[in-house]
């Protein structure tokens, strides 16, 4: 069972849980966040990248999220190798978050859904089974090199994209427009005879392949610490990863008309055009 399956037994049972912070129910990246913290004994070390404890090195609602997610985007090796290696795994902790969710969600049903993943789980040890697989989780995670993170992104390297006239902002606003049209193509593709079907596999890998491509950028847009531009900077990235590859496959019609599916297209697209003008 890998972390995205593992957060996704758990059904929606997790809104009815109250962030502290702000007093209302908890979004799934959230709920991420306090599934880590449920289990360790030292918080910081999930909630802060290195458990260095200030507001540039606070982990938002987009990275947990990407934790999750079924993409390769981001791995949960620095948390898993925090929580292991500082002796910081609490078992008992867990246990106890368990118990606390099924005040509030049906046991019978956690335990359907898990079983899924532990066919020999029961009713009895259901909460010992999910823990254990937990622990699995981090420990699988925690000795695999993450060969996700990416490389500091140097001054030298950003200004170089600015000099060219072909800064980050500009290559994630043309990617999105790549991948507005690949995603009409597919959506309105009609089959016509031979070769139908390479044309359309063709269409998906290179929505696949922006799409990779306009995660990473965001990312690195991200990591370059525009102090005067963050906060647009930090919506670009949460509008980034709410995507999925999917969003971008419709039709022109669904994509005037605003919606739920395409809401994050248009958000990122007026934030990179606000950011491109300096505002």
């Amino acid at each position: 069972m890998d972390f995205g399956r593992f957060i996704a037994a758990f059904g929606a049972g997790y809104r009815k849980l109250i962030d502290p912070d702000t007093n209302k129910a908890l979004s799934k990246p959230l709920f991420c966040r306090y599934l880590l913290c449920s289990i360790t004994t030292d918080i910081n070390n999930v909630i802060y990248i290195d458990g260095i404890q200030d507001k540039k090195h606070k982990r938002s609602e987009s990275a947990f999220q990407a934790f999750y997610r079924n993409n390769d985007r981001r791995s949960l090796h620095p948390i898993a190798e925090s929580i292991l290696n500082r002796k910081s795994l609490d078992k008992s902790k867990f246990m106890f978050f368990l118990e606390e969710y099924c005040n509030n969600y049906p046991k019978e049903k956690l335990l359907k859904d898990f079983k899924r993943y532990i066919p020999s789980t029961s009713y009895s040890t259901l909460f010992e089974d999910i823990t254990d697989a937990f622990v699995s989780i981090l420990e699988k995670a925690a000795a695999e090199p993450d060969n996700r993170l990416k490389e500091p992104v140097s001054t030298e390297k950003l200004a170089s994209h600015n000099s060219n006239n072909n800064s980050v902002e500009a290559q994630i606003n043309s990617l999105l427009k790549e991948l507005i049209i690949t995603g009409r193509k597919i959506a309105e593709f009609k089959k016509t005879g031979t070769g139908d079907d390479i044309k359309y596999r063709r269409l998906r890998t290179k929505l696949h392949d922006d799409f990779e491509q306009l995660i990473s950028l965001s990312e690195l847009l991200a990591d370059s610490q525009k102090a005067e531009n963050s906060q647009i900077i930090e919506e670009i990235l949460d509008s980034a990863t709410r995507l999925e590859e999917s969003n971008f496959i419709l039709t022109t019609y669904e994509f005037m008309i605003e919606s739920v599916k395409n809401y994050n297209i248009h958000r990122l697209s007026d934030l990179i055009a606000q950011l491109q003008q300096g505002l």
